[in-house]
Order: structure tokens, then sequence, then C-alpha cells
């Protein structure tokens, strides 16, 4: 049979619509995707995904990076990847003579160097990254910037080219400013390093019809904020009940003192720590593997300000120095600024919500 020539405009035409096709693959693929398509799909993905990171465009990623999950998973994943003979079976039947038929073969090799072949740290690092930013997990640590962290995404969000990728952002932008000042309190609200009306400003100027099909999560104020941290706290309390004996009374009476001063107005409902003779210790030694101390754990438990019936605990540890002959000395417990008995102590991660008995 004589073989098929094929013209540079025809190939060409062959290429778009391969790539068209394989594009609306990568945006509607499912498990019950062929194999070879998965191949065409995850090779869009990722060539497209290589361009826009040349080009400095932040769209792709960001807009489609929960299609690039799902294309990696696809071949991937053990519970709905392709299992490696089938895999190897898929290209039978192609014909490299082909243009379309060599397309496909291009990806399918990309997918088994990629996947299946994999250069060590290459594809780990890039997929990591594709899953933390699908996963909204591209806070930065510590979580203390998530002031840095939403003017970052405004500006990203100022060079996106589509009103998607402006989408996307805002909507990280407002999941996250709320998850670390409610959920992981870390910062005390504020309208002003929240960036509240640069939000607004920035959904805004969104087109009504892309947020009536893609409706963003409420955008609260730093007010809002603060009072649905207190209203979390309530609904997410740890149980404690005052033991009732072998109590280290002395010490406790020292603790209660001390927070009083530095607080007049606390109300201290509860300071627990075990007698030095019941209580669990933990033994410190040097290199020598000498004791040098000692330590037990307590906790104080004290009523949020303004709001009866809300406690917040926080752990403390007593430390005893040890003397030798098997002697320690007495407890000390240091207490640092967190023991300020203020409004704003329920964003503080250390004081906890207690279900006290």
């Amino acid at each position: 049979m004589p073989s098929v020539s094929y013209s540079a405009d025809a190939q060409n035409d062959v290429k778009d619509k391969w790539m068209a096709e394989a594009k609306e693959i990568f945006e509607k693929q499912d498990s019950t995707t062929s194999i070879l398509d998965r191949c065409r799909a995850f090779y869009y993905g990722y060539q497209r995904d290589a361009e826009a990171q040349r080009n400095k465009e932040v769209d792709f990623r960001l807009v489609y990076a929960d299609r690039m999950v799902t294309s990696w998973n696809l071949l991937f994943d053990a519970k709905v990847g392709v299992k490696y003979e089938d895999f190897e079976k898929s290209k039978e039947g192609l014909s490299i003579k082909d243009p379309a038929d060599k397309l496909t073969l291009e990806a399918w090799e990309f997918v088994k160097t990629e996947v299946y072949n994999k250069f060590p740290g290459r594809s780990t690092k890039y997929w990591s990254e594709i899953y933390k930013l699908n996963q909204n997990l591209d806070v930065p640590l510590p979580f203390q910037d998530i002031s840095g962290y939403i003017k970052g995404m405004l500006d990203k969000s100022e060079q996106c080219k589509s009103n998607e990728c402006k989408l996307v952002c805002l909507y990280r932008v407002i999941v996250n400013r709320e998850k670390h000042t409610v959920e992981y309190p870390q910062v005390i609200p504020n309208d002003e390093i929240l960036y509240t009306e640069r939000i607004k400003n920035g959904v805004a100027a969104l087109p009504a019809d892309l947020l009536a099909k893609n409706p963003l999560p409420v955008l609260r104020t730093a007010e809002e904020l603060f009072n649905k941290r207190i209203s979390d706290a309530e609904t997410h309390k740890l149980p404690f009940e005052t033991p009732k004996k072998n109590r280290d009374t002395a010490l406790e009476t020292q603790i209660k003192k001390r927070v009083q001063a530095g607080s007049p107005s606390a109300k201290i409902k509860a300071v627990a720590f075990g007698s030095d003779a019941t209580a669990s210790w933990s033994i410190h030694r040097n290199a020598f593997d000498i004791p040098i101390s000692r330590s037990k754990q307590g906790i104080i438990v004290v009523e949020y300000p303004g709001k009866p019936g809300l406690y917040l605990g926080h752990g403390l540890t007593a430390t005893q120095a040890h003397q030798g002959g098997g002697k320690y000395g007495k407890s000390e417990v240091s207490l640092d600024n967190s023991f300020i008995i203020c409004k704003e102590m329920i964003f503080d991660s250390n004081w906890m919500p207690i279900d006290l008995k």
C-alpha cells in the first residue's frame, strides 16, 4: 500500500485540530476517558503550563490547577490511574506516518517519561507545587504573614489577563484571610492589614454574569471576622474537668496571683497541676545522662472577657531544677505576654476554647 504524504499546511491543520481536541479533553476528562486521550490531555496541560510560566502568565496555572491534578491522577493514581501493562498496550495500532497518530505517540512517550520513568526530583517537585496550589495551600509559612499573602495574591490578580483568573485569586484571598483569622487564628483582624477595601474593589470589577455562575464566599469585615472567631470558639470546645484531689495547690495559688497582678479584671476559673507525688514528670538530662531538671504539665482556664460561659485554657509547664542526690528545687513557671487577659487573646492559638465541667 503506497504511503500517504502530507503537505506542511495539511500537517499544521492536523496539529491545530489535534491540540484543540486535546484542550477540550483536558478540560472535561474523567474516569471514562480512554488511555490515549488521558495522555493527550496530560501532554497538553503540561506543555500549556510550561508555556505560561515562560511567558510569566499567571492565568493558566491558577485557573486550571484542579484539571492538572485530575490529569495526573487519571494516569498515576492507584485507584483511578492506568496500569502499566494497559498503558503499554494502548499505543498499538498507531502509525508514526499518520500526523495525528504521530502527535498522540509523542504525548504517549512524554507520559511514559514523566509518569512511569520519572527523573528523580523533577516530577515530584513540579507536581507537589500543583497539588499545593489546587488544595489552596499556597499560603506561605509561617501563617502570621497572611497580610503579605493577601497583598501578593491581589498583586497577582492584577497581572491576570482573564477575569476567570482574577476570580480565582480573589477566591483564595477571601478563603485564606478568614481561615487564618477564624479557624487557625494567628492574626487579629484589621481591615487595613487584611485589605478589605481593595478586595471589595476587585470583586466589584468582575462581570456580574461571571459572579452569578461562580459565587464568591462572603467577604467579612474585621469586626465580622472578630465575632465569627468568638462564635467558632463557642462551638469547638475541648472537654476539661478540674481534678478534685492530688493538686499542687501552692503552685496553683502562685500562678493565680501572678496572672491577676498583670490582669486585675481577669476571671480565673481554674489552675490545675498535679502534686509532685502524683504528676507525670519529664526528666531532662545532659550529654552525660545526668538529670538537670524535670517538668510537669498543667493548665490555666479563664473566662473570655465580656463573654460569660466562654472559657479559654492555656497549657503551662512547671520546671524544677535538679539539686543532686535525687532531689529537685521548687517549681518555676514562665508566664509571657500571652497571659495578658484581653479580647485579643482569642486570636492567640495557645489559648484553647474549653468546655469546663
